[in-house]
């Protein structure tokens, strides 16, 4: 998540959000106003931090190994390139698809696919595992960042069965329609469009 330094504190940008551009403070204030999402959130962040368990504990092993700890650097964001970039192939293959229903971009289409669920999944457990320290505004925008790519991560098995099924043309639909709402989730927890 993009964030900025105020007074020597970082904040990130659903916290206070600025003015410019007004798409940005509008989703900003919009997230604000989601408590909901803290009922959510409570149970499933109290699970995991079970789960993982505290600093010197054998389960904690997991979620350092996670969070990257071993590589230096959060692991979550090395795995985030993965599905845009995958889906991208995805996107363009589907749009070139129509034009002569070749079967080897047919292929191509599905494979890229299936990797971006491939890298989906793994940045799925990693963003799980450093969302769950998180709390207030930056725990509420990492659970709706998560509740949307889950359902992004759907609509692509989904249009993947399809597309195996020979059902081509509904499967391009369902992943068109994740892939437009990728790009709204990337903007939710990056701030831009990426």
């Amino acid at each position: 998540m993009s964030s900025d330094v105020v007074q020597g504190v970082e904040r990130r940008w659903a916290e206070t959000p600025p003015m410019n551009p007004p798409l940005r403070y509008a989703i900003g204030e919009v997230v604000e106003r989601q408590t909901w999402l803290d009922k959510l959130a409570n149970p499933v962040q109290n699970w995991l931090l079970a789960l993982f368990g505290q600093p010197g504990q054998p389960n904690r092993k997991m979620k350092d190994m996670l969070n990257g700890t071993w590589l230096g650097h959060s692991l979550h964001p090395v795995l985030t390139d993965v599905p845009p970039g995958a889906w991208n192939g995805t996107m363009l293959l589907d749009l070139v698809w129509p034009g002569n229903e070749d079967e080897g971009i047919a292929h191509g289409s599905d494979l890229s696919l299936l990797l971006g669920l491939l890298g989906a999944t793994g940045a799925a457990v990693t963003g799980v595992s450093d969302w769950s320290d998180l709390d207030g505004t930056g725990r509420r925008v990492g659970l709706l960042h998560g509740l949307l790519n889950g359902s992004i991560a759907i609509l692509n098995l989904a249009s993947l069965v399809l597309r195996l099924t020979g059902k081509r043309r509904a499967g391009v639909a369902l992943s068109t329609t994740g892939y437009v709402a990728s790009l709204f989730s990337a903007y939710l927890v990056e701030g831009k469009l990426t």
